[in-house]
């Protein structure tokens, strides 16, 4: 499973599905969990200031799943899903990709992203027109 990790994403978005997993793998589960990054290795700028090193680019043919975390979405100029649903990069990539989850996956569902619709399955949970998230827990 990768999780993409991007400027401006919510650091809950990324942990917590990192931190379940992790303890899944710990148990004796086979799923592996990593952090990526569109464009390759590097710094990452989280929503509320977290910076982190991220150590593997994003290819997504590597993983079954893959975990979009939201972020930004109250900030239209600022960093977070926003930039993120703007990079034809990643956009191109996310045709290729397994399966989105999380606030950050409404980038699949920009016009055109992936056939025009919500990706292959995805469970895909926007804020409602005109409305960020409300902060921890947001929704």
């Amino acid at each position: 499973m990768h999780i993409l990790v991007y400027d401006g994403a919510e650091e809950q978005d990324f942990i917590g599905p990192r931190d379940v997993f992790g303890h899944a793998a710990h148990v004796g589960g086979t799923l592996r969990t990593s952090l990526v990054r569109p464009g390759g290795p590097g710094e990452v700028t989280c929503a509320f200031g977290t910076r982190i090193v991220v150590e593997q680019g994003w290819n997504p043919t590597e993983a079954d799943i893959l975990v979009i975390p939201g972020g930004g979405w109250g900030d239209p100029e600022g960093p977070g899903v926003h930039r993120l649903r703007e990079n034809a990069a990643v956009l191109r990539d996310l045709r290729r990709a397994p399966v989105g989850h999380s606030a950050g996956g409404g980038v699949h569902r920009r016009p055109g992203a992936v056939g025009g619709g919500s990706s292959q399955g995805a469970a895909v949970h926007d804020p409602p027109p005109g409305e960020g998230r409300a902060g921890a827990g947001g929704r």
